[in-house]
């Protein structure tokens, strides 16, 4: 709001002199917010089902790898872990096509 205009004498000038700032506060506000905004997103092209599989395939491998012995996994000790029954943990390993035996860090 700019102090230095003169003061409106009548209805009509104090309207277009409110009308003047409030256009020139919106148009502020709009260029603040467009310098703001973060560019968007890349876009996922992923669905939802492929999205819940590698989380869940990164899930159950972190948990395989905390309660491996050695050179083998503890599916029993895991199923525990995750509250899992160890056949629904095999039905999980088979669905996201993790391997049922320990093979060693990735390399």
């Amino acid at each position: 709001m700019s102090r230095s205009r003169k003061r409106a004498k009548n209805t009509s000038q104090v309207a277009r002199q409110l009308a003047e700032e409030v256009t020139e506060l919106v148009v502020a506000y709009v260029a603040r917010a467009r310098a703001a905004a973060s560019p968007p997103p890349p876009r996922d092209t992923r669905t939802l089902r492929e999205a819940t599989d590698d989380f869940h395939r990164t899930f159950v491998l972190q948990a395989l790898e905390a309660q491996r012995k050695g050179k083998r996994w503890n599916i029993l000790a895991t199923a525990t872990a995750l509250g899992v029954a160890r056949s629904r943990l095999y039905n999980l390993i088979d669905h996201l096509g993790l391997p049922r035996k320990y093979q060693g860090p990735a390399e």
